[in-house]
């Protein structure tokens, strides 16, 4: 009778395996639930927090991305749909953005209308929701990583370990230090806004207002600190968390008739405004106190964000990923080993890593035979384009200040405005053009093939407007002094 009752008995073996499939039944059950929800058509409740955000006193009003995400039936279709409506910023040449990784993070909180984890901006919920740090460049090989993660939570019906689990949760990246980086992040963010929630939405205009003073004092940079800087983005996020914890109730919304009852709502606010007035005064160096201890201590010991072609610089990485489209001006992809031609110019050294991806000083270290002190320093591989767009000059009419003080430029901002994270002290656009005179130049001297995607058509128009504004200028001068002569004789 007791054999017979203990071959009844259930196995430990028998009893972990029931175990495990149940488990995995309810992972899998959970994970259909939570697929299916996310992929319904919004709730009134989710268009009452899209209106509010957008400013908008109807569903029809909202910006029509917002459809296309509702009718959305994979994460595949959101993807296409967000890049289709990202491509738009492309045309405009003269804004420097990244190219955005559409990563599960993002995708999720658009579906579900969660756009920040928590009720204040904490350093684990960094990247949460549609953070701006998420907007940051990532490597090829960080890419492939995070969709490895992403296949591994699709496969819930597998055996997940802890280290696994662990795994999936990614250490939020540390905000740019620098005010390039800041800048780029700044006007990628904007655009990504606007995208969303039209140029209504009070976070937008505060984003704007910091990136306008942020430019405005371009100038001062170098005295700009790391800390700076950081507490520059806390700020952002912080009330990026503030203002998408907000919201206006849909029957509030469809239930006011009238433009007076609509004003009279309270619309979710922003307080980054009164923030920009702040960053006027450069002795402005105040940390917020939710500002990341951990953010802190890696400022302290010389950390921060490190851009892909930095990691690649350090043999950390591989490939561009992340400056890309005509508009991001720096082409993604020319990481080690690919990019432009590795053809060894007359007169040029070979470059180390197999790139084009060097710091100024460096650049001019490896490249000195470009730079002629005792004289001019002529480009022997300058795109015909600028030397076309540059003739006036070369034919002696005007001079080169000329044609920079004709396009409301200088030599010192035109070379930083295109040399982004590559080149610290700029591309010299003299150089560019055919000829540097600068007998001390500091900034990167470049040939055709070694010039960031989209830069020679970008300063072209600016050269060419320079030289249109010059000419007229002389034109000007001139017809006063031939009535004068004419009088005199």
């Amino acid at each position: 009778m007791q054999s017979m009752m203990r071959s009844a008995a259930p196995s430990v073996d028998a009893i972990g395996d029931s175990f495990t499939k149940g488990v995995e039944l309810a992972m899998r059950t959970l994970s259909n639930n939570a697929s299916e929800d996310t992929k319904k058509g919004f709730s009134d409740t989710q268009k009452g927090k899209i209106m509010g955000w957008c400013f908008a006193g109807s569903w029809r009003e909202v910006p029509g991305i917002w459809h296309e995400i509702e009718q959305a039936k994979s994460d595949e279709d959101l993807r296409v749909v967000l890049s289709q409506h990202w491509k738009k910023n492309e045309g405009d040449l003269n804004v420097q953005f990244y190219s955005i990784y559409w990563a599960e993070e993002i995708l999720l909180s658009l579906r579900k209308v969660t756009l920040t984890k928590g009720s204040r901006a904490t350093w684990a919920t960094s990247e949460k929701g549609v953070s701006m740090l998420l907007l940051m460049p990532r490597t090829d090989d960080a890419r492939m990583e995070i969709e490895e993660e992403y296949q591994l939570r699709q496969s819930v019906g597998e055996n997940l370990s802890m280290a696994d689990l662990r795994r999936a949760e990614r250490t939020p990246r540390l905000p740019p230090l620098r005010w390039e980086e800041l800048a780029t992040l700044l006007t990628t963010y904007g655009l990504f806004l606007e995208m969303l929630f039209g140029p209504k939405n009070a976070h937008l205009r505060g984003v704007n207002a910091v990136r306008r003073q942020l430019f405005a004092m371009a100038d001062y940079r170098h005295l700009f600190s790391k800390a700076y800087i950081a507490n520059v983005s806390w700020a952002i996020l912080d009330d990026g968390v503030n203002h998408f914890n907000l919201w206006v109730p849909y029957d509030d919304i469809v239930g006011a008739r009238t433009t007076t009852a609509l004003e009279g709502l309270v619309w979710p606010s922003s307080k980054l405004e009164m923030y920009a007035a702040s960053l006027s005064h450069l002795q402005f160096q105040g940390t917020s106190v939710t500002f990341p201890t951990q953010w802190t201590r890696a400022i302290e010991a010389g950390g921060g964000y490190e851009t892909p072609e930095d990691a690649t610089h350090r043999g950390r990485g591989g490939g561009g990923g992340g400056f890309g489209g005509v508009g991001g001006g720096q082409g993604g992809g020319q990481g080690a080993g690919g990019g432009r031609k590795e053809e060894k110019r007359k007169g040029a050294k070979k470059q180390e890593g197999g790139g084009a991806r060097s710091g100024a000083k460096e650049w001019k270290e490896l490249h000195a035979d470009r730079y002629n002190v005792n004289g001019p320093s002529r480009n022997p591989h300058a795109p015909a384009q600028l030397q076309n767009a540059i003739a006036a000059v070369q034919g002696g009419n005007i001079s080169f200040p000329q044609v920079l003080k004709g396009a409301n430029t200088s030599h010192f901002a035109l070379a930083k405005k295109f040399g982004g994270d590559e080149f610290r002290d700029g591309i010299c656009p003299a150089y560019s053009c055919g000829v540097c005179v600068f007998k001390y130049c500091k900034s990167a001297h470049l040939y055709d093939d070694e010039m960031p995607r989209g830069y020679p058509m970008q300063l072209c128009t600016i050269i060419k407007t320079g030289v249109a504004n010059a000419l007229e200028s002389e034109d000007e001068l001139e017809q006063p002094a031939k009535r004068q002569c004419q009088r005199r004789g």
